[in-house]
């Protein structure tokens, strides 16, 4: 099967269950059209922190689908600083309302879930664009 033949088309769009996933193959989500809507700092929570204090920039990240089924997935991340190159670093699991399932439809159950999440997220060009929303935000 190739990868166009793998993305769902509009017979085959999943619904929003009861429990409120959309339950998605990993070739369905990444066959999503996944967009930057939001990217933001975290405010320090060592606001009475004194001068010279190590802090860390950190802050969140939420894409979402432009298309059914509706899908968002969300991330916190932080400023990192290795071998002289700044750099944007996820941090923890991706939030989302995506249960990813298998070939047989079978739930692969939250962890595993968002441990693939994270993998997709890792391969979105979200640092690009989380620098573009920020730089846009401090004008």
């Amino acid at each position: 099967m190739t990868r166009n033949e793998s993305c769902l088309g509009p017979a085959s769009l999943p619904e929003t269950s009861t429990d409120g996933f959309v339950r998605l193959s990993l070739d369905a989500i990444l066959c999503a059209h996944l967009e930057h809507m939001l990217s933001g700092l975290e405010h320090d929570q060592q606001e009475s922190a004194r001068c010279g204090t190590p802090t860390t920039i950190c802050g969140f990240s939420e894409w979402a689908s432009s298309t059914a089924p509706r899908v968002s997935l969300g991330w916190d991340w932080r400023l990192s600083w290795e071998q002289g190159l700044v750099g944007l670093v996820r941090v923890g699991s991706p939030r989302s309302n995506v249960m990813l399932i298998d070939a047989q439809g079978s739930d692969y159950g939250w962890e595993r879930s968002l441990e693939l999440l994270g993998t997709v997220v890792d391969a979105l060009p979200w640092r690009v664009d989380t620098r573009r929303a920020l730089a846009l935000c401090t004008l």
